[in-house]
């Protein structure tokens, strides 16, 4: 019934539900999983990271669990404990690319550019037609004052989605800042 109640996104009734379920099986991973993942979507990020932790008692090796705890903690502004559990999650599974995205935003929001731009450009290769963070990517590239490569980003987006005028935006101020203001004004 929770599970079925997560897709509806009926957060409180979830939420009862894997309540009702962990007094009926206290240890039991998945529903303190679950249970995290109803509290976070319903905005009590504290609740979801005790439930998440309560997971990770009983199966500490659990990267859904690490990705909960990660998203909570990043919501309340811990970084720091966000992007360490966003890890744990890659560490477990190189090819999630929900927990990469995160991590990549944390590290950015952080400050930490440069490897913020390995984890955007690493998700970008496995999901190549997110506009978005093409557009991200170049945004941080730009503060990097690597303008060619922002451009690049731009282009991309620009590709996939031609009348974007973020895109397009973004492209005449990367032009600009290289030194081709001829092209920005095209």
């Amino acid at each position: 019934l929770g599970i079925a109640l997560l897709h509806l996104k009926d957060w409180n009734g979830a939420i009862s539900a894997f309540r009702q379920a962990l007094k009926a099986e206290p240890n039991s991973a998945q529903a303190h999983t679950n249970l995290a993942e109803a509290l976070e979507n319903s905005g009590d990020l504290e609740g979801a990271a005790a439930e998440a932790k309560a997971a990770l008692k009983i199966t500490p090796n659990s990267p859904h669990a690490h990705y909960l705890l990660g998203s909570a903690w990043l919501g309340q502004g811990k970084l720091e404990e966000g992007t360490d559990e966003l890890r744990e999650v890659l560490r477990d599974d190189p090819n999630d690319d929900a927990a990469r995205l995160a991590l990549a935003n944390a590290l950015r929001q952080k400050g930490d550019l440069y490897e913020a731009i390995g984890h955007y450009e690493q998700y970008l290769r496995s999901q190549p037609n997110d506009v978005e963070v093409h557009l991200v990517l170049a945004g941080v590239l730009n503060t990097r004052k690597d303008y060619g490569g922002a451009i690049e980003q731009c282009q991309q987006a620009l590709r996939l989605k031609p009348g974007d005028s973020k895109a397009h935006y973004q492209l005449a101020v990367n032009l600009e800042k290289a030194g081709k203001a001829e092209q920005a004004r095209q």
